[in-house]
């Protein structure tokens, strides 16, 4: 049953710890992995940042496999993951399986960086400074401004309306067959005029609800973007996608709420 977001007037209390992290993370969750996005293309990387709310920043760790700090910088970059600090987004770039990556986003060396997603670099931190704990402390830095941006606005829909915000998601059992969801989702991108790359984005994801296997990273991004300044009149086949893609655990949210 799920617990409704007005306890005592308040934010749910998963939303609320993620606003005010504590200066000791948590313990790394089995799943951590998959809170972090394994870039593997310019392609990849491009429809991230483009999805991304624009207050938000991207945790982006750059390794090289043996490389020295690459373990301190994997599990710092793990712990946070886990905590799910706010507005932050984490991603990872294997430097040697995907070097155009790299030098898409002018990455010489390993390392994590923070960044906006309009590519405004906002801290480097190598993987020594990640082991002294310092890629922790940034972070939780940045992540306490954007909430302290964030908490009243989400205080004031709380108050306005009882029960928007919950710490769980109660779905509804969907049916199999995604043929009709697609055919109307095809027909409302035509009418806006979607390019074939858009249209592929949501094929891509109607793909994934049929075979219960994981979205990928470009094509969530790709509807992010797209729905953004889509007519709220022609969104109800996204609704339904979305409703689908989080009903089957298929978007990698392991945090009560995160659906």
């Amino acid at each position: 049953q799920t617990r409704c977001a007005m306890q005592a007037g308040g934010l749910p209390r998963t939303l609320r710890y993620r606003l005010n992290v504590p200066e000791e993370l948590p313990p790394v969750m089995v799943e951590a992995a998959a809170e972090i996005w394994e870039v593997c293309s310019p392609e990849d990387a491009g429809a991230l940042m483009s999805g991304c709310a624009s207050e938000s920043v991207v945790c982006c760790s750059f390794s090289v496999a043996y490389a020295d700090g690459m373990e301190a910088q994997s599990k710092a970059l793990r712990e946070l993951a886990a905590a799910q600090p706010a507005g932050f987004v984490f991603a990872s770039v294997d430097m040697k399986e995907s070097p155009e990556v790299a030098i898409w986003a002018g990455a010489t060396k390993p390392g994590c960086r923070l960044v906006q997603p309009d590519g405004v670099l906002l801290d480097e931190i190598s993987p020594a400074e990640a082991k002294q704990g310092n890629l922790h402390k940034k972070v939780l830095c940045h992540a306490r401004r954007i909430a302290a941006a964030a908490e009243p606005k989400l205080e004031t829909l709380a108050r306005r309306f009882p029960g928007a915000l919950s710490d769980q998601a109660m779905m509804i059992p969907v049916k199999d067959d995604v043929s009709k969801m697609k055919q109307h989702g095809l027909k409302s991108l035509q009418q806006v005029g979607a390019s074939t790359a858009e249209e592929a984005c949501f094929e891509g994801l109607c793909k994934s609800c049929a075979s219960a296997s994981a979205a990928r990273v470009r094509d969530v991004a790709g509807m992010a973007r797209i729905l953004r300044d889509f007519p709220v009149g022609e969104s109800l086949p996204f609704l339904d996608l979305a409703r689908r893609l989080a009903a089957l655990k298929l978007l990698g949210g392991t945090e009560p709420g995160s659906y």
